[in-house]
């Protein structure tokens, strides 16, 4: 079998490739597409675009793509075939070939390459440019998926899910449900068997046939190939109830009235503006039924009650809370319920986890961390701590969306009492961490800003590792530097760079009355969701040499801003890296006190 894996731009294809050869060994062949067009070519890619632009590249992509195949289909080796091809590339599928879209939850967010050839003219930003193939491919990339993985971000080693996936290794734990959508399946209704099986192999406990989803003659065909023990079905239609037979686990939504004969799950999704404590208090009254709570949650308190309320009956109750834009998946992952839903790639149910991340964070915790923020969907805070914390500790690093109005002490409580003890806080709940912690280290209360929050004997402690991260900047402290935005960091920058000139990047307007009449070196401190609110790019008759970024960000405007003016870029890597090592160490000493 010869598996094609295709996604956008950026997500990971080649370096996944790496991972399979990996997981493989001499069991499979893998083969990147761009890298057999300069063997075959003797060119490189970006020389291909150069000379020939973007329509002679994509006549090598299947030229080589079809010769690859030919080789294959002559060759008796009976390995398993991996290629990974371009975003942009077009193909037909034949009979004896799978494909597997490979995602991120970043892939919308977009990305900005400086190493890689532009392929829209008539853009002038990478970003828009990105953006605007983005919707385009990723329909394309749908319709082609007999699979999707979305893996998660910034793991570059083999993770477990890696194994499972891609069958491996059998996972031991079977107790999860992953939701059939006829959308997802495989197009050919041959593969279906296979596909089946092998998610039966990852450890699926449930498969979920939802009936507004999915037909009758689809319901008949996965009870013809799955074990009816395995099969849950979800009613949300009076009718549905009555015409499918009985003989599966059913799921009774509640909206419909009083439970038939023969559901063993009951489900509520609506409180129509109702108390939490009333809805709990409500739903409480049934019996003999495993209890599936998945209403709309607004507040950390909700969320705490509604995880007292199912540990009050743990096996016959489940709580998955669900919001309007998906920011519970860290809940979901951290406290497995006996239901857990989970989606192998977008889904229309944001705050299902990603299959990924359930391999990832199953097994029992000592204690739970997190990164803190607004956004955090694209930290490499969870990545970097993993080795230290999870895999040492067994301490899970969860990525926590959470509002500037919700970084309070009463909130923090309440972490406390689901079990955190570990918190990286990012922008911009610096300033407000700073307020809301009980004691404060030196560097803290110097900078009045807090990006660690560590829970040591009955107290939160704060602490500030900006200052290790930024030792970087010191190089440019006799040069003419501008830093644009960083409110969180501004005055831990001033350490390291006392003589450095300070934009509102909100106002584009310095914060001293001196403005800048020379610009070497741009310290770039904003992220993308602000510029999205109305943050300012910096004048365009500044000409700095260098940009040092102090976002790591695929996404960040530090990084289309050196390209408009022929900068240099350094990433924020180095910053986040050296800070993070910081927190580390702090969080060691506290260990042996």
């Amino acid at each position: 079998m010869i598996y094609v894996i295709v996604g956008h731009r950026g997500t990971g294809k080649s370096h996944w490739l790496n991972v399979i050869s990996q997981v493989y060994k001499e069991k499979a062949l893998c083969f990147d597409l761009d890298r057999e067009i300069e063997a075959v070519s003797g060119l490189t890619i970006s020389s291909i675009f150069q000379t020939e632009g973007q329509k002679g590249f994509r006549k090598w992509e299947q030229k080589v793509f079809s010769r690859l195949l030919k080789n294959i289909q002559n060759s008796s080796s009976g390995k398993k075939v991996f290629i990974a091809v371009g975003a942009g590339f077009v193909f037909k599928k034949t009979k004896n070939m799978k494909v597997i879209y490979l995602g991120r939850i970043t892939d919308s967010d977009g990305r900005i390459f400086l190493n890689r050839p532009r392929l829209i003219e008539k853009e002038k930003s990478p970003f828009r440019e990105y953006l605007n193939l983005y919707q385009k491919r990723e329909a394309y990339y749908l319709k082609q998926a007999d699979e999707t993985f979305f893996r998660m971000e910034h793991f570059k080693k083999v993770q477990l899910s890696d194994r499972i996936f891609l069958g491996v290794k059998k996972n031991p734990r079977p107790f999860f449900i992953l939701r059939l959508n006829p959308k997802a399946m495989p197009k050919n209704l041959h593969l279906w068997k296979d596909f089946l099986t092998k998610r039966l192999y990852w450890g699926t406990r449930f498969f979920e046939i939802h009936d507004e989803t999915a037909s009758f003659d689809f319901i008949k065909r996965i009870q013809s190939l799955v074990p009816e023990k395995k099969i849950l079905f979800s009613s949300q239609k009076k009718q549905s109830f009555r015409k499918v037979k009985n003989k599966l686990n059913w799921s009774w939504d509640l909206s419909l009235g009083e439970p038939p004969k023969g559901a063993s799950v009951l489900s509520l999704h609506h409180r129509d503006q109702r108390k939490l404590q009333t809805v709990l208090r409500n739903f409480s009254a049934y019996t003999n039924y495993h209890l599936k709570l998945a209403v709309e949650i607004f507040t950390l308190q909700e969320l705490w009650d509604g995880l007292v309320w199912q540990r009050e009956d743990p096996k016959n109750r489940s709580f998955l809370p669900r919001s309007s834009d998906g920011r519970w998946p860290w809940f979901r992952n951290a406290f497995p319920m006996p239901l857990h839903f989970v989606r192998e790639g977008g889904g229309d149910v944001l705050d299902q986890p990603f299959f990924a991340e359930v391999c990832h964070y199953q097994g029992k915790a000592r204690a739970l961390a997190g990164v803190i923020g607004n956004p955090v969907h694209s930290s490499a805070t969870p990545a970097e701590h993993t080795p230290f914390l999870h895999r040492k500790r067994s301490i899970p690093v969860l990525s926590i969306p959470l509002k500037e109005k919700e970084m309070t002490k009463k909130n923090l409580e309440l972490f406390r009492k689901m079990g955190f003890v570990f918190f990286a806080v990012t922008s911009p709940l610096k300033k407000k961490a700073f307020r809301c912690a009980d004691i404060l280290d030196k560097e803290a209360q110097k900078l009045k800003s807090v990006n660690l929050l560590i829970y040591h004997r009955g107290k939160w402690r704060g602490y500030n590792t900006d200052g290790e991260g930024l030792k970087f900047l010191e190089k440019d402290k006799n040069k003419n530097v501008v830093v644009w935005g960083g409110g969180g960091v501004r005055n831990a920058v001033k350490k390291h760079l006392p003589k450095a000139l300070f934009y509102s990047a909100r106002r584009g307007t310095p914060l001293s009355s001196k403005p800048a009449s020379q610009v070497d070196v741009l310290v770039w401190a904003v992220g993308r969701s602000r510029m999205n609110q109305g943050c300012l790019w910096p004048s365009e008759k500044w000409r700095p040499s260098v940009v040092r970024d102090l976002n790591y960000m695929e996404d960040s405007p530090g990084k289309e801003y050196a390209m408009k003016v022929g900068a240099s870029y350094e990433s924020g890597w180095a910053f986040f890296k050296a800070q993070a090592a910081k927190q580390r160490e702090i969080f060691s000493k506290l260990e042996k006190q």
